[in-house]
C-alpha cells in the first residue's frame, strides 16, 4: 500500500524520554449512527467457503480530529543502539475496550529498530474514541521519532505522537492481477481490519442510497495495492469517494497459492442506506 501523509491529531498527549464469502455485514459509521444511518459491507468471492481458519476481524472508523482515543499509558522503545535518526509509524487498531490490536509498521527504520517499535506500541492504553456515548474502534498511527546524540554527552531522545492517517483515495498505478480470489486453487484472503466509510453531509441531506462495486488488488502482504470503482453510486455528494478512502484501509490475511501469500482481485460491496 502506497504510503500517505499523516495529519497530527489535536488534544493528545505527547510522550517524550475478508467478510465470509457472500454474508453481509452491517456496520455503522460513527457520523451516520446517531442519524439512524447504516453501512452494510460485502466481499464477493463467488460463494466458496474459506479454507483456512479465520483471523480475528474488528471493524473500525479512520480516526480524525473528532474521533480519537486518548492515551493513558505510553511505553517508548528501548534500544541496543542509541544512534538511531528518523521516525517510525505504527498502524495501530485501538478497539472499544481501549486496546491495541494489530499494530504493523506502516513506515519503519529496519530492525531492531521497527520490533521495538511495535512492542512498544502493545504495551500503551488508551480510553477509547467515543461517537456520542458509544465507544468507536478506530485506526490510528503512533510516531515514534527519535533523535541522534547532538553533541558528546548528550543523549538520545525519542518523542511519540497520535497521528490519523490521510482521508483521500488510494492512487496508485499498479499492473493488473490475473488471479481472482475465487480461483480454484487460491487460498481465499480473510478479512483482518474493515474500515468503515462514513456518510457525506451533502448525501444524508439528499437521501441518497444505494451501493458502491469496487475491485481491489489485494497484495501478498494483506495490504490494498489498488482500488477501482465497478458500479458507481453518487459522485456528486461524495459517497463514491467516501468508498474508495475505506476500501484502501482494509487488511487482510493474504491469498496463497500452494501455502505461498500471492496478490489477488477482489470485488468490494459496500452498501449506504438511511435507517
Amino acid at each position: 500500500m502506497a504510503d500517505a501523509p499523516l495529519t497530527p491529531l489535536s488534544g493528545t498527549a505527547t510522550v517524550t524520554a475478508v467478510v465470509p464469502p457472500c454474508v453481509s455485514h452491517t456496520l455503522f459509521s460513527p457520523a451516520a449512527t446517531a442519524r439512524g444511518l447504516g453501512v452494510v459491507l460485502l466481499l464477493l468471492l463467488a460463494g466458496r467457503p474459506a479454507e483456512a481458519q479465520r483471523p480475528e476481524r474488528f471493524d473500525v472508523a479512520l480516526g480524525s480530529e473528532w474521533l480519537v482515543p486518548t492515551a493513558t499509558r505510553q511505553v517508548l522503545p528501548t534500544l541496543p543502539e542509541p544512534a538511531v535518526e528518523g521516525f517510525v509509524d505504527v498502524e495501530v487498531v485501538v478497539d472499544r475496550r481501549g486496546r491495541v490490536q494489530i499494530p504493523r509498521i506502516r513506515k519503519g527504520l529496519g530492525e531492531p529498530v521497527d520490533s521495538a517499535a511495535v512492542e512498544a506500541v502493545r504495551a500503551w492504553e488508551f480510553q477509547p474514541a467515543r461517537s456520542g456515548r458509544d465507544a468507536v474502534a478506530v485506526l490510528i498511527v503512533v510516531r515514534f521519532d527519535f533523535a541522534a546524540m547532538q553533541a558528546a554527552g548528550a543523549p538520545a531522545s525519542v518523542t511519540a505522537h497520535l497521528r490519523q492517517l490521510v482521508a483521500e483515495p488510494l492512487t496508485s498505478t499498479l499492473p493488473p492481477v490475473n488471479d481472482k480470489a475465487d480461483a480454484d486453487g487460491i487460498e481465499q484472503p480473510q478479512v483482518i481490519r474493515s474500515v468503515r466509510p462514513s456518510y457525506t453531509g451533502d448525501a444524508m441531506r439528499a437521501r441518497v442510497e444505494g451501493n458502491v462495486v469496487m475491485e481491489l488488488t489485494i497484495l501478498a502482504d494483506g495490504t490494498v495495492g489498488s482500488t477501482r470503482i465497478v458500479k458507481p453510486l453518487d459522485d456528486k455528494h461524495g459517497l463514491d469517494r467516501q468508498a474508495l478512502i475505506a476500501a484502501r484501509y482494509w487488511l487482510f490475511e493474504p491469498a496463497r497459492r500452494d501455502g505461498t501469500p500471492i496478490p489477488v482481485s477482489a470485488t468490494l460491496d459496500l452498501s449506504f442506506r438511511i435507517r
